[in-house]
């Protein structure tokens, strides 16, 4: 990764060369001072900030470039909020390509990693340093990451932090979300009614030492409460009131257990029934403790969850490793579980069951059975549908976008492939070229020639008059012909007429010993004197007739 802290003394690190993640700047006038004279002066009017924090802070010091997003309480921001984000951070980027992005909450962990996990893998931008050539090899525009979770990990290593230090299993529940709407399931968009939530090996010592010593033993005394928007729609603390001493407390050790007068249980689960709450969208979900002396709440676990992906008429269970706060609280048993059950919302309650026919009586029955869903009133009928159809058609613009992305990226990638082969036909071409190059060039060897002359003869010009060399030489002698050929022809040439010559002495020699028969034929008739005077005249000139 790309990774840079500039300021020593400031939690301000490149995620990469284009986003910035911080925590709050606000906790002294130094580090305030620091961060805004670092951003004006490296990026000038090139930044935006997104502030997550619940806290605000004077923005004409970051020359107004700062955006506060509110959600009191929840651990991510709200599904619908963080694509709205991830979009609006998309568009500046994209605006001008020196343009960066500086993201933080209170801390600069959780909720800060979670929306930057979700930005790395939504948005199509250029991040200026090359971490896309994990996904292709153009080295620009397009995503890095599959997943929000590959960022998260990304993310964390980057800034020396373990997952677990970082992310509540609430914020990495919202990237699993984020992600299956990047895969193309849409939410559902109807809300639902939580039944019930029931608590399994949940019961621990949360009782202060002033509890203890009133009630004589240990325990806990918890209740819920349920937010949205921040806001709180609902708390058992409404439906505690009503008995005679209030909330339940549960022990795994009290010595009574007369639960009507003392509301003292000895278990070690509990649950709350009859809870009957509709709700939609993004929820909160806290369960606290009473301290009886004080009065105040103690947190126990807490877990947030969007409506659309929970299951409608059905149980939604989840374990300690998924609940808020528990991670290292050892005071919580390992094999602790929350169960929550949902039912669905319709506009016409209840559905037709299959007729029950294991009984006469039941095969005969015309009653129509009806599941624990709830029927909305007529009057909130059009409220309900405008509700509805608003999420809905918020969530098939997503989809319609997801399709245009897929779209984008498959053009993308086979830009990349043609591109690939493009430059591998070059290089390849380029290859042949350099092993033609090195190819050693062959020259065809010299013709031999033939000379009469040895390696030390000096022969000049004035040793021989040409024009008497040239005159043309009658002889039978055929060493004499090759002699004159070879000073006219050399290499195959003089093979040829070598060759040729090699004919002609052959008849030569045919001639010579017809002459020697005709020789011994005079001889016989008293010829033989002119025969003798005749060889005696070619003894004179120097040329001897082959035997």
């Amino acid at each position: 990764g790309f990774f840079q802290k500039p300021l020593p003394d400031v939690n301000l690190i490149y995620i990469t060369k284009r986003v910035i993640a911080m925590d709050y700047p606000f906790t002294s006038e130094s580090k305030f001072s620091s961060v805004s004279n670092y951003l004006n002066k490296t990026h000038g009017d090139k930044y935006l900030i997104c502030n997550m924090s619940e806290k605000s802070y004077p923005h004409k010091n970051f020359q107004g470039q700062i955006s506060d997003f509110k959600f009191p309480g929840h651990p991510s921001p709200p599904l619908g909020l963080l694509f709205k984000i991830c979009s609006s951070m998309e568009s500046w980027l994209n605006a001008d390509p020196e343009n960066i992005v500086v993201v933080h909450c209170m801390s600069g962990k959780g909720r800060t990693t979670t929306l930057l996990s979700c930005l790395l893998a939504w948005a199509e931008t250029t991040w200026g340093d090359g971490i896309y050539d994990d996904i292709a090899e153009d080295g620009h525009a397009g995503v890095k990451f599959e997943t929000p979770k590959e960022a998260m990990k990304y993310i964390c290593k980057s800034r020396r932090m373990s997952v677990k230090n970082t992310m509540l299993p609430s914020q990495i529940g919202y990237l699993q979300y984020f992600e299956n709407i990047l895969e193309g399931v849409r939410p559902r968009a109807e809300p639902v009614m939580l039944k019930r939530v029931m608590i399994g090996k949940g019961v621990v010592d949360m009782m202060s030492p002033e509890d203890k010593q009133n009630y004589g033993f240990e325990g806990c005394r918890p209740y819920l409460q349920l937010y949205k928007d921040g806001k709180l729609i609902f708390s058992t603390v409404w439906q505690d009131a009503q008995l005679p001493n209030g909330t339940r407390i549960y022990s795994k050790n009290a010595q009574t257990n007369d639960g009507e007068t003392t509301q003292i249980i000895n278990d070690d689960s509990y649950s709350f029934n009859n809870i009957d709450c509709i709700i939609e969208g993004d929820i909160l979900v806290r369960c606290r403790h009473i301290d009886s002396s004080s009065g105040k709440g103690i947190p126990m676990f807490r877990t947030a969850f969007y409506t659309g992906f929970v299951p409608a008429g059905e149980v939604l269970r989840l374990r300690k490793a998924d609940l808020d706060g528990l991670s290292y609280d050892t005071r919580f048993d390992e094999e602790m579980f929350v169960d929550m059950v949902f039912a669905p919302v319709n506009t016409k309650a209840g559905y037709e069951q299959e007729k029950d026919t294991t009984t006469p009586e039941a095969s005969n029955s015309k009653q129509v059975l009806k599941t624990e869903g709830v029927e909305v009133h007529a009057e909130d009928e059009i409220a309900f549908n405008a509700l509805v159809a608003s999420k809905a058609s918020f969530w098939e613009e997503l989809s319609q976008r997801k399709a245009r992305r897929r779209e984008s990226i498959k053009m993308r990638k086979a830009k990349v492939e043609a591109e690939k082969l493009k430059n591998q036909v070059r290089a390849n071409k380029e290859k042949l070229d350099d092993m033609v190059d090195d190819i050693p060039e062959i020259v065809e060897p010299a013709k031999p020639s033939f000379s009469i002359l040895d390696d030390g003869d000096d022969f000049g010009s004035n040793d021989i008059d040409l024009k008497e060399f040239n005159k043309p030489i009658v002889t039978d002698d055929s060493s004499w012909q090759e002699e004159l050929l070879a000073l006219s022809f050399s290499g195959a040439k003089a093979k040829e007429s070598v060759s040729e010559e090699k004919k002609t002495a052959d008849e030569e020699e045919d001639k010579d010993h017809n002459a020697e028969e005709d020789k011994q034929s005079l001889s016989k008739s008293g010829s033989v004197d002119y025969l003798d005077d005749l060889e005696l005249l070619e003894k004179e000139l120097g040329i001897e007739a082959e035997k």
